[in-house]
C-alpha cells in the first residue's frame, strides 16, 4: 500500500521521513577501559579538555582491529618489516637471502628493493592523499545527513 511505513518503522525504528542515519547514542568512556563497536558503525571522537588546563596532559586513543580467529589473515608473523630503513641495504647481510645459494633469491630481493617498500617522504605524501580523502568524505558525509527516507512506492 502506498506509504505503508509502519512494518519499516517496526522492524528497524525508522521514522518516515527522517534521517536515514541513526543514531545509536553515545558512551563516555573513562581512562583504564576500552570500548569496542562493529566496523558497520560510524563513530565520533568529541574534543576534550583538561580538568586543570594549568597542568600538562593529552589523551591517547589506541584502535584495535578484532578478527575472527575461524578467518585466516595475514599477520605480522608472515609480513616483512614496512619501514625501509629496517631492510638491509646488501643482500648478503639479509640472514634469510644468506642462506640460500641461487641467484633467484637476489633477483627477488632487487626487485623488492627498487620498488617497495615506500620511504618516508613517499610514505609522508600517502598520508596526506589519505588524509585529503578523509575530510572529502567528511564533506559528503554532512550531505548524507540530510538525506531522509521515502517509502512511497513509486
Amino acid at each position: 500500500e502506498q506509504y505503508d511505513w509502519w512494518s519499516i518503522k517496526q522492524a528497524f525504528a525508522i521514522e518516515p521521513r527522517g534521517h536515514t542515519i541513526q543514531n545509536v547514542g553515545s558512551v563516555h568512556t573513562r581512562g583504564g577501559r576500552a570500548l569496542f563497536f562493529p566496523n558497520l558503525l560510524q563513530h565520533q571522537v568529541s574534543p576534550f579538555e583538561l580538568a586543570d588546563p594549568s597542568k600538562p596532559g593529552h589523551r591517547k586513543i589506541v584502535a584495535l582491529f578484532l578478527v575472527d580467529p575461524a578467518i585466516p589473515i595475514i599477520s605480522t608473523s608472515n609480513v616483512p618489516p614496512q619501514q625501509k630503513h629496517w631492510w638491509p641495504a646488501e643482500p648478503k647481510t639479509d640472514s634469510l637471502l644468506a642462506s640460500t645459494s641461487d641467484d633467484q633469491g637476489l633477483i627477488q630481493w632487487e626487485m623488492v628493493r627498487k620498488e617497495w617498500p615506500i620511504g618516508m617522504e613517499q610514505a609522508k605524501e600517502l598520508r596526506k592523499e589519505l588524509m585529503a580523502e578523509r575530510t572529502w568524505m567528511k564533506e559528503k558525509e554532512a550531505s548524507w545527513l540530510k538525506t531522509e527516507w521515502n517509502f512511497c512506492e513509486h
